[in-house]
């Protein structure tokens, strides 16, 4: 499993996501990449929508599989408030809990050709978290 991290930011907190970003994706791909969750999913673009309320207007998120690339694309939306005043710990976990939201869904999608309870595991263990702790706030 291969994680792709970007974002669209609101340029208030673009610098405050970089390192957090840099640091999941980093840590995601070193526990995942040569692992096997199963053939639907290989790889999984996470695209947080960090955005002020006055620039989210009329940005749907996007939530999509691509069955024959065996690629997923999320464009979900991370609170801008919450991230602007967290530290970096609390960013981490409003990420990772995009991204388990990200897995739970695509679950929901691949049936029992991607193993998410089994991604979602080497996560939390990775990041040293229960499965609470990234379960939607």
């Amino acid at each position: 499993m291969t994680f792709f991290f970007s974002g669209e930011l609101d340029h208030r907190i673009s610098e405050a996501f970089r390192p957090v970003r840099s640091r999941v994706e980093s840590r995601l791909n070193a526990r995942c990449q040569h692992r096997d969750y199963g053939d639907a999913v290989t790889e999984i673009a996470i695209v947080p929508m960090i955005l002020g309320p006055e620039f989210l207007a009329g940005r749907p998120e996007r939530r999509m599989w691509q069955r024959k690339k065996r690629a997923a694309d999320y464009r979900t939306i991370i609170d801008f408030e919450k991230f602007s005043v967290a530290d970096d710990a609390q960013r981490e976990r409003l990420l990772l809990m995009n991204v388990a939201d990200a897995i739970r869904h695509l679950q929901t999608k691949t049936g029992s050709g991607f193993r998410a309870d089994d991604l979602l595991a080497d996560i939390t263990a990775e990041f040293g978290l229960a499965l609470t702790e990234v379960h939607d706030a």
